[in-house]
């Protein structure tokens, strides 16, 4: 069978390694993939398997390293302006 509903996966120390909806074994829903730290490492929403509306990607010590739009288009694909982040904050060219 295919994934459906929400899954889970850990470690072998029983850490969270992602939080991932699927529907008819595809990513459809939110997803939430995790650094070994603990600290949520990207945060967004899937349709039929692609990547669609706001992600946010992040640091290890939790500051965001990147946010951006990916296509409402169902391409999967960036979309508009993406901004990127250093770890302590600062915004990157």
């Amino acid at each position: 069978g295919h994934p459906h509903g929400l899954w889970r996966t850990y470690a072998e120390d029983g850490s969270p390694l992602d939080e991932i909806t699927y529907v008819g074994g595809l990513e459809d829903g939110p997803a939430v993939r995790y650094h070994a730290t603990g600290g949520v490492r990207e945060r967004g929403s899937y349709v039929r398997g692609k990547p669609v509306g706001t992600w946010e990607f992040f640091h290890s010590n939790g500051q965001v390293a990147e946010t951006g739009e990916h296509h409402p288009d169902g391409s999967g694909g960036r979309f508009g302006w993406w901004k990127a982040f250093a770890a302590d904050g600062t915004a990157l060219p």
